[in-house]
């Protein structure tokens, strides 16, 4: 099965709309990148992939989860923004 130019635009939509909801979560704790990336226990080039949508593969759940304790959010809060159409 392939996937259509307008699906795959919509993807990359959704990425980048979780991406930058990711990184407001960040900006309202008041964390720079590289301690976020520290604390979540990700590289910092995996952060930033995912913070400008480009991470390829998505969020994994223990990811979400590392960043939701992080950030004072569930786990379930960032999956469901990960998740969204």
């Amino acid at each position: 099965m392939t996937t259509s130019k307008s699906e795959s635009n919509d993807d990359f939509a959704s990425d980048i709309r979780f991406g930058e909801w990711l990184r407001a979560q960040r900006n309202h704790v008041g964390l720079a990148l590289e301690m976020s990336a520290k604390l979540a226990e990700l590289s910092v080039r995996r952060l930033k992939c995912l913070e400008l949508g480009l991470s390829g593969r998505g969020i994994t759940q223990p990811e979400a989860a590392r960043l939701a304790g992080v950030y004072g959010i569930t786990a379930a809060q960032v999956m469901n923004h990960a998740l969204r159409d």
